[in-house]
């Protein structure tokens, strides 16, 4: 998508503030002054650089919202795409068996039950997130960094103010919690190394691109009854939400 960015220069400017002229440098060596005076406006056509879009689609066509928190663009809830951006397919693995000896991409939804996709996304391992392709384009899976600056930005209380309140989800919910952010945090728990499902409503993490070591890579972490966001490893294997943060 495409922004064009105008630039008027009113007519009302004094002479002392106004800029007289404009250079422009082109890669052949010339140079081309534009005097500023006989100019109505200038007019910048390049990527879009603002936040205005309300929502973002996936390659399955799932709509998210967004939120911008802080200097942050975030979708509001959980991935659940089952393509990457490229429209390659992304393979679904049930048995739990096989989803522990995983060296390549994969997701499932929790409990292998179609029904929590829309409340808590996919669950991914490490190897789909590694892949580069699982956010839309313009978006990417956070880095490390981009985590503790939304913690940072938050502080303190961070966990009250990423949670959805209420006890529906997070089942020992703190009093407390304001979901202020709009992130939405939900508790979509974890796939384990052995491919066992546990920690619906008490645990939320979503992975970062952080490298990690040659076992584990990074995410973050949210638990039911404390406000506390840790920043932490993940064994690659397994399966855990994925939070998409526009580039």
């Amino acid at each position: 998508m495409l922004m064009v960015l105008i630039l008027i220069i009113p007519a009302n400017l004094t002479a002392q503030v106004m800029i007289r002229s404009m250079q422009v440098y082109e890669k052949n060596g010339k140079v081309t002054t534009f005097n500023l005076s006989n100019v109505e406006k200038i007019v910048f056509d390049g990527p879009q650089i603002g936040y205005n879009d309300q929502t973002v689609r996936d390659a399955d066509g799932n709509v998210y919202q967004v939120v911008k928190i802080g200097h942050q663009v975030w979708m509001t809830t959980n991935l659940k795409t089952t393509k990457y951006n490229d429209g390659t397919p992304i393979r679904n693995v049930r048995e739990n068996d096989v989803w522990g000896k995983l060296t390549e991409a994969a997701y499932s939804w929790y409990m292998n039950n179609a029904d929590n996709k829309d409340v808590y996304g996919a669950m991914y391992n490490w190897y789909a997130v590694t892949s580069g392709k699982l956010c839309p384009q313009g978006w990417h899976v956070p880095a490390n960094y981009e985590f503790r600056a939304l913690i940072d930005n938050l502080h303190p209380n961070t966990g009250d103010k990423l949670k959805v309140t209420g006890k529906t989800f997070w089942k020992k919910n703190l009093e407390t919690t304001t979901n202020e952010s709009g992130f939405g945090a939900m508790p979509g728990g974890t796939r384990q190394l052995n491919g066992s499902f546990q920690a619906e409503g008490v645990l939320g993490q979503w992975w970062s691109s952080a490298p990690g070591s040659s076992h584990s890579g990074e995410g973050m972490m949210i638990y039911d009854n404390s406000i506390r966001v840790t920043v932490q490893g993940i064994y690659k294997v397994v399966g855990a939400s994925v939070r998409c943060i526009r580039d």
